[in-house]
């Protein structure tokens, strides 16, 4: 599950406004409002969570989980497949 902490840090990296996360994530302002004061102890419904994270995945987004054996995060995406892609990888050592 992830965190009212992870969805607040992964709003400001992607430049949201809370009401625009609302707004494209198709829940309500106070939703949103209620999940970032939480920190990491929101416990949302199954819903409103797969709305969010949808979001934010579509948007670049990765969350991480503590199972990766790492401390629960966000980052974009990219990273992940920069690392998994080994082309990625060359370009940018002849760049």
């Amino acid at each position: 599950m992830i965190s009212g902490a992870q969805i607040k840090a992964g709003r400001a990296m992607l430049g949201l406004s809370q009401e625009a996360l609302a707004a494209q994530a198709g829940v309500s302002l106070p939703t949103v409002k209620r999940i970032e004061s939480f920190g990491d102890n929101w416990t949302g419904t199954g819903r409103i969570y797969a709305k969010i994270r949808g979001l934010m995945e579509n948007l670049g987004m990765e969350f991480i989980d503590e199972n990766d054996g790492l401390v629960r995060g966000i980052r974009f995406s990219v990273i992940r497949k920069y690392r998994e892609d080994p082309e990625l990888r060359n370009v940018s050592k002849s760049v």
